[in-house]
């Protein structure tokens, strides 16, 4: 499995590449949302099996813009990349927003803990049989 965390903390990435790496994930970072548009979804054949995503990004484009450009990305796919959101605060009107998408899920930072972290993945990658 390979993973993309976008996430703007050094001290989160670190942490949550370790605990993929426990997990046997290869992961790609990047730290800004401009960043991953360019580097990583500039085309349809981006190819993660999960993007970890940080809703407030430094920059010009937010953790939810980006996965906002990722879903028109794959608009005519079938299989579209799941997604977890880290924030130390997620609002009512994301959580709305996003509630109809079942490739999306939130996590608090502040409940993040390594159990939870991968239940959390696991619950996003598992395919439904």
């Amino acid at each position: 499995m390979r993973f993309l965390i976008l996430e703007d903390d050094d001290s989160m990435v670190k942490l949550y590449t370790h605990w993929l790496n426990k997990a046997n994930i290869q992961t790609d970072t990047c730290s800004s949302g401009t960043d991953a548009i360019k580097n990583h979804f500039n085309d349809k054949n981006h190819n993660f099996d999960l993007v970890i995503a940080d809703l407030h990004l430094e920059g010009d484009k937010s953790g939810d813009q980006v996965i906002d450009l990722l879903k028109n990305l794959e608009m005519t796919s079938k299989d579209k990349t799941p997604v977890l959101f880290l924030s130390a605060n997620i609002n009512k009107e994301l959580r709305i927003q996003f509630k109809k998408e079942k490739h999306i899920k939130f996590m608090e930072k502040k409940n993040i803990g390594y159990s939870n972290f991968l239940q959390r993945i696991e619950s996003l990658t598992t395919k439904e049989k």
